[in-house]
């Protein structure tokens, strides 16, 4: 009994933290957070922490979780709308059939128990965005072969390990910056797009504008 009351006690503590932690990032403005931090600490549930209560929360970073992560289907269903996600030195055995981040573009989870490639082929269909897979200081890691085996069971990974499939080593930051400049790109884009409409609109308004006034100066050349 002392033991199960100091373990929760324990853990209000580590919610307690996660909360401060919280409102340390976000502030007052929940509706645009795109990215928060959280390690050493609880995850909070769903009323708290969600991509319902932070839509614009795109980039999630939960390190060394007390206690660790595991349940990475409830995970799924709480940020179902992350591009990126790091859950590292949790304790994650398998993605489960139906787990499902469609937006997610790149994983971070090293150090943590996966040890099969059936551990991850539910990214294949629940993750189809996904270019980059981090799975440095799991067992599966020690296996001869696994980058392959991953690359063929989730068919849109582009890095492994930071390797290619081709095992050309690369460096992810890089790809991820590529990633914002083209995202950067097709905003600028869509702005010039908008500025182009508006522009025609201004123009037909002109010409529509016309006509009464021809119409004018043919009424004064018949007086």
């Amino acid at each position: 009994t002392v033991s199960v009351l100091y373990w929760h006690r324990t853990m209000e503590r580590q919610r307690q933290r996660a909360r401060e932690l919280l409102v340390a990032q976000v502030g007052d403005n929940a509706a645009d957070v795109t990215s928060l931090a959280f390690t050493g600490v609880a995850l909070l549930d769903a009323a708290e922490l969600s991509n319902t209560k932070f839509p614009a929360l795109q980039d999630l970073s939960l390190v060394g979780m007390k206690p660790p992560v595991k349940d990475m289907g409830a995970l799924a269903a709480q940020f179902p709308f992350l591009r990126k996600l790091n859950v590292s030195d949790n304790r994650v055995e398998a993605f489960p059939a139906g787990f499902a981040m469609p937006n997610l573009v790149r994983l971070n989870a090293a150090n943590n128990a996966i040890a099969t490639v059936e551990a991850v082929k539910a990214l294949a269909d629940g993750c189809p965005s996904l270019e980059i897979l981090d799975l440095f200081m799991n067992p599966i890691a020690d296996e001869a072969g696994f980058r392959e085996a991953v690359f063929a069971a989730v068919p849109s990974l582009v890095v492994v390990n930071d390797h290619t499939r081709d095992g050309q080593e690369v460096d992810p930051e890089d790809t991820d910056e590529d990633d914002d400049d083209e995202e950067g790109d097709e905003e600028e884009e869509e702005a010039d797009e908008e500025e182009e409409e508006d522009d025609d609109s201004g123009s037909d308004g002109g010409e529509a504008a016309a006509p009464p006034a021809a119409k004018q100066h043919r009424a004064e050349g018949e007086a």
